[in-house]
């Protein structure tokens, strides 16, 4: 019979939370090459969806889509729909 380690049970609660933590980073889309720019058109910051904008709180690989409206250009400020697409 096995005896209960506590050191375990601690070590098992960092490494669930861990993965959790690292689990949006290991998703396929994670790794897609076809991430997209936007340009502000007040400053020319452009942010990549590779990059991100660690900064702001944003990750790397996040998506234009996903970033919250409320999100401004770190350069100048501007609101998120002064952004467009670069093509």
């Amino acid at each position: 019979m096995t005896r209960f380690n506590p050191r375990e049970s601690i070590l098992l609660e960092w490494l669930i939370l861990l993965f959790r933590i690292l689990k949006p980073l290991l998703e396929p889309r994670a790794f897609m090459s076809d991430f997209k720019k936007y340009h502000c058109l007040e400053c020319e910051h452009i942010y990549d969806e590779a990059q991100g904008d660690p900064d702001s709180g944003i990750a790397p690989g996040t998506r234009w889509e996903d970033i919250p409206d409320d999100w401004e250009c770190p350069i100048c400020g501007a609101p998120k729909s002064f952004f467009k697409l670069m093509e």
